[in-house]
């Protein structure tokens, strides 16, 4: 689980009771929220439906929680953008319901482009954009964005996110634990998950090429 990774990395420096004692709450925390969230899905909820709800939750807990001050992502620009994004099925689902309703065409040309891009030649590649980055390099999907997109916020300046001349990754992301338990709860539901490229085509008609 990746959780526990990151717990052990970010708490390295507490005695070992200390640190077992933590974990071992955390756990608990992740294991009583993914029994919630898979109570929904047995009460008939759809997996688009759970995705959608977890998106909000991150979204609230992030905006009480994260130290925001410390933040330095900013509207437009856009270089965390350009990566391979994973997310689940349902939050394709999601994403495509809401281009559906705000007439957001999706561009499936380039999707299949970065269908088999790995995460190392996505950045370079003439189609590394995502395809709902307007001409500003603003979200058009921001409501509805992956719950990836969401938790990723960097702590350093924002060109130091741009791998075209910073391939060496220097950038200090934001850990923020209340939600990466909400986000390993989601992801201890089994939802299939894949790139943002591969959850949306298997969303969407063979024969597509943009739809709204």
């Amino acid at each position: 689980m990746q959780i526990t990774r990151l717990l052990a990395k970010g708490l390295s420096d507490h005695d070992q009771q200390g640190l077992q004692q933590e974990k071992s709450a955390i756990l608990n925390r992740i294991g009583r929220y993914t029994a919630s969230l898979q109570q929904a899905l047995q009460n008939g909820y759809s997996n688009a439906d759970v995705a959608a709800h977890v998106m909000l939750e991150v979204e609230e807990v992030m905006q009480k929680s994260v130290q925001w001050n410390l933040i330095k992502c900013c509207k437009g620009c856009g270089f965390c953008c350009n990566v391979n994004v994973e997310m689940t099925e349902a939050e394709a689902e999601v994403i495509i319901k809401y281009c559906r309703e705000k007439n957001i065409p999706i561009n499936t040309e380039i999707l299949l482009e970065q269908l088999n891009l790995t995460s190392n030649e996505r950045p370079f590649h003439k189609h590394s954009r995502c395809v709902f980055l307007d001409d500003n390099d603003a979200c058009k999907i921001y409501e509805a964005r992956p719950v990836n997109c969401r938790k990723h916020l960097s702590q350093t300046d924002p060109d130091f996110c741009n791998n075209a001349k910073h391939a060496e990754g220097n950038v200090g992301i934001n850990f923020e634990i209340n939600t990466e338990i909400l986000v390993s709860a989601f992801g201890n539901l089994g939802m299939k998950q894949g790139t943002m490229a591969e959850m949306i085509l298997a969303k969407l008609p063979a024969d597509t090429t943009t739809i709204l």
